[in-house]
C-alpha cells in the first residue's frame, strides 16, 4: 500500500527534526539525497502519544467504519486533543447536525492551540504549517455541514476565514464559497 501524503509529510518532518544541520547548505544537500527515495517510516513505538494518535487516525481512513471508530477511541485515549480524530468522527456521521458536533469540538481545540495571536502571526501561509492542517480541514468540513443544512451565512464566514488564513487556497475553498454564494 502506498503511504498517504500526510503520513509522508509527518515522516519527513520527524526525519528532519532528527538531523542537526549546521547550515542551509547541509539541509539542501540532505533534501537532495532524498530525491527519488521513499521517506522512511518510524516505528509506532518510537512515536510520542500525539504522533501515535495521528498515526492511528491516518490508518483509520483505510478501515471499516466500525474498526475506524476503534482506532479513533485509541487515538483519543492517547491525545484527547487530536483534531484529526474529531474530523473522522464527523465524517463518519451521515447526519450533518451530528457530524457538526464533532467538527465543533475539533475547531474549539484548534482555536485553543492556534489562538488569535498565532493565527494573526501566520495568516496568509497557514496551510504551509503542517500542524495547522487538521484545524483547517475541520473548519472546511464544518462549513460543508453548515451549507448542507442551509446555514449559509455561517458557512460563508468560515470559508472567508479559511481564505484569509490561506489566500493560496490549497483546499479549494474559493470554489466552495462561490458555489455557496451562487446557490443562495
Amino acid at each position: 500500500m502506498k503511504k498517504s501524503s500526510n503520513k509522508t509529510i509527518s515522516d519527513l518532518q520527524r526525519l528532519l527534526m532528527e538531523q542537526n544541520f549546521q547550515s542551509e547548505e547541509e539541509l539542501q544537500k540532505f533534501m537532495e539525497s532524498l530525491i527519488g527515495k521513499e521517506i522512511p517510516s518510524f516505528p509506532f513505538d518510537s512515536l510520542d502519544p500525539k504522533e501515535q494518535a495521528k498515526e492511528l487516525i491516518m490508518d483509520a481512513y483505510d478501515l471499516s467504519p466500525v474498526q475506524a471508530r476503534v482506532n479513533i477511541e485509541q487515538a483519543l485515549q492517547l491525545d484527547i486533543n487530536c483534531i484529526d480524530a474529531y474530523i473522522l468522527l464527523g465524517l463518519l456521521e451521515s447526519v450533518p447536525q451530528i457530524g457538526m458536533v464533532f467538527f465543533e469540538k475539533g475547531i474549539a481545540i484548534g482555536r485553543s492551540i492556534f489562538d488569535k495571536k498565532y493565527r494573526a502571526k501566520h495568516k496568509g501561509h497557514f496551510w504551509g504549517l503542517h500542524e495547522t492542517r487538521p484545524f483547517m480541514r475541520c473548519l472546511q468540513s464544518y462549513a460543508e455541514c453548515l451549507f448542507a443544512i442551509w446555514r449559509v451565512e455561517e458557512c460563508v464566514a468560515i470559508y472567508e476565514e479559511l481564505i484569509e488564513l490561506n489566500p493560496n487556497d490549497s483546499q479549494g475553498v474559493v470554489n466552495q464559497l462561490m458555489h455557496c454564494l451562487i446557490t443562495v
